[in-house]
């Protein structure tokens, strides 16, 4: 939900600063680039996995809503807590051996594909 964070008082400094850089100003495109405001019942949408990491509450709500409006349109979504990871570190660890996110992202991976 862009809106909802470009209006927040806690995005701030270089957070602040990346989103302007991607999002610009314009409010509506703000809405055109969020997903959670866009899908609708009926849209025929894939599976979604959506990952939270760490303790950031603002990535656990904005995975959990993006999740919710997923399933509101009929499509699979599911969540994963990378709890012991920010999102540098998930970056660099999803792929490797014995990697519990990585297992979460590969059995997301197959039940996807075992449902086609």
């Amino acid at each position: 939900n862009i809106p909802e964070q470009m209006q927040s008082p806690l995005l701030t400094g270089q957070v602040r600063e990346m989103f302007e850089t991607a999002f610009g100003d314009d409010e509506s495109l703000w809405v055109d680039a969020s997903p959670t405001l866009q899908a609708r019942p009926g849209d025929e949408l894939p599976s979604l996995l959506a990952i939270h990491v760490g303790n950031r509450v603002r990535s656990r709500v904005e995975s959990v809503a993006l999740v919710n409006a997923w399933e509101a349109t009929g499509a699979s979504a599911q969540i994963h807590h990378a709890s012991d990871k920010d999102h540098a570190g998930i970056n660099k660890q999803l792929g490797k051996e014995n990697d519990p996110d990585t297992e979460a992202v590969e059995t997301f991976i197959m039940s996807v594909l075992s449902a086609d």
